[in-house]
């Protein structure tokens, strides 16, 4: 019997000493979570500073893609217009008669 005693006192030593460990994993793991969790939470907002920069900058290249656009036609438009090239008609016929 005393020795039942000298070995359940043994693992009461025991356990408590593996609580105590435990304890201080546990805390150990939560202090690392926080430090994830503010690590995430930094990274997600740098990250939605740059994704609205980077949308913006997406809008405004789209904007002036289309503004070249319309440049573009109109300048053509203007230009290369049928008028324009009638009169350019009538001069080269006028040029090849002389």
């Amino acid at each position: 019997m005393p020795s039942e005693i000298t070995a359940a006192e043994e693992c009461l030593a025991r356990l408590k000493t593996d609580v105590k460990q435990h304890q201080a994993n546990r805390a150990a793991a939560k202090r690392t979570m926080q430090k994830a969790t503010a690590t995430r939470n930094k990274e997600a907002t740098e990250f939605a500073k740059m994704k609205a920069e980077v949308d913006a900058n997406l809008v405004a290249v789209a904007k002036a893609i289309i503004a070249l656009k319309e440049r573009a036609w109109s300048w053509l438009f203007a230009n290369f217009s049928r008028p324009r090239f009638a009169d350019l008609h009538s001069k080269q016929s006028r040029c090849a008669r002389c």
